[in-house]
């Protein structure tokens, strides 16, 4: 069958058309949304609830993937090799403690060189201590890796239990019976495409939210 020339020209028409690459939406939205914050700052009340949505949206969706990725991803290692599995881990936990000693430097190397606050004058300080009840010690933060409310460490965000939760389950995975592990599986695996694909949708939305 013949095309006809208009269907062919059509087609071409559509290909030739590029998509703006998302990083260049969002530095566009922030240009945009300052030029819009200092020439209409009245405005700004009325449609801050967008960004509000945006951001909800994520934290919705911040412990799930961390859960079903890390969960999958410990399985299939354990599944592989459990030297692995180990190796991984170290690394892992050494990265951590690396990028932390990092983040630590660079912030008093920053406060050094900066003197954040030093040019501020003419304000009341307020006198009293601060709380000592919001201070967690390292026991504190070591007891925390397992929570005592599975369901209530979801709902507060808190990704440090999930994580290890998340460990654990993909470690036992492995050690269940056939059965079992095809339907955890199941669930681990069509989990993990779902809340990729609810965060592609939100990030789309990164422009108008930012």
């Amino acid at each position: 069958m013949r095309r006809s020339p208009k269907t062919k020209f059509a087609r071409q028409k559509n290909t030739g058309v590029k998509k703006i690459p998302l990083y260049l939406q969002i530095i566009a939205a922030l240009i945009l949304g300052m030029l819009f914050g200092a020439f209409c700052p009245g405005a700004v009340p009325y449609i801050h609830w967008i960004g509000i949505l945006f951001m909800n949206a994520l934290t919705m969706l911040i412990v799930p993937v961390v859960f079903f990725s890390v969960t999958t991803s410990v399985e299939g290692i354990c599944a592989g090799s459990g030297g692995a599995f180990g190796r991984i881990g170290g690394k892992a936990l050494g990265m951590y403690i690396f990028t932390m000693l990092l983040a630590i430097a660079t912030g008093l190397c920053l406060v050094w060189l900066i003197h954040p606050g030093s040019a501020v004058s003419g304000v009341a300080l307020p006198s009293q201590t601060p709380d000592q009840d919001g201070q967690f010690s390292a026991t504190d933060i070591i007891s925390g890796l397992i929570p005592s409310n599975l369901f209530f460490a979801f709902a507060q965000n808190n990704t440090v239990p999930v994580i290890f939760v998340s460990i654990f389950i993909g470690y036992l995975v492995t050690k269940i019976s056939p059965e079992g592990k095809k339907a955890v599986d199941a669930f681990l695996n069509g989990g993990y495409e779902l809340t990729l694909k609810m965060m592609e949708i939100v990030i789309k939305f990164a422009p108008l939210g930012i």
